[in-house]
């Protein structure tokens, strides 16, 4: 992330990595020396779910300033948790105005969804210590609470920018929905 944002903003853009694996971490710290500005690019271990602690920590970084918009980035994170809704809220609240929230989540309750994802989200969590809770596109829309979703919506994340599409994704089913608000 820190890549991209320092291709629509050099120099300017600041970035904290949270994951609740250790070694996610480490990995992060690994990629940040040879590739981040540490005065404005760091990494946390920290579980989303203990909202209060992982602000203080990200705060304590001295990264993020508590007073400056920034982009609250969910992603690949809300289906790997039972309830996020209340972390979700207690960020918003936190967050000043003019920030962004941009999530992801899958869901299998889509006329595309192939057959064989509810088998795959099964094997996924046999093999890891993280369940995949599927919800629907209504729950999905409702983890985003007072957040406004801009256009297209809450729509499967190729449809996010379909002009730059990959022929190869065009007939990509439709099991990860995406969402960007202010």
């Amino acid at each position: 992330m820190h890549e991209i944002a320092e291709e629509h903003a050099p120099g300017q853009a600041h970035v904290v990595y949270i994951d609740n694996d250790p070694i996610c971490r480490a990995h992060s710290e690994i990629l940040l020396g040879t590739t981040a500005d540490p005065a404005r690019h760091g990494a946390i271990c920290a579980d989303y779910r203990d909202a209060e602690q992982l602000w203080e920590q990200v705060l304590d970084t001295g990264l993020i300033g508590p007073s400056k918009p920034l982009a609250l980035l969910t992603v690949s994170l809300l289906h790997f948790i039972d309830d996020p809704a209340p972390a979700l809220a207690f960020y918003q609240s936190q967050v000043p105005a003019g920030s962004l929230l941009a999530f992801n989540h899958v869901t299998f309750d889509r006329p595309d969804t192939p057959d064989s994802a509810g088998q795959i989200a099964d094997n996924y969590t046999q093999r890891t210590i993280n369940q995949v809770h599927s919800r629907t596109t209504p729950q999905i829309r409702a983890l985003a609470g007072d957040w406004e979703i801009v256009e297209p919506g809450l729509v499967p994340i190729q449809d996010w920018r379909p002009q730059e599409q990959d022929p190869d994704t065009s007939n990509m089913h439709a099991t990860i929905l995406g969402a960007v608000g202010p």
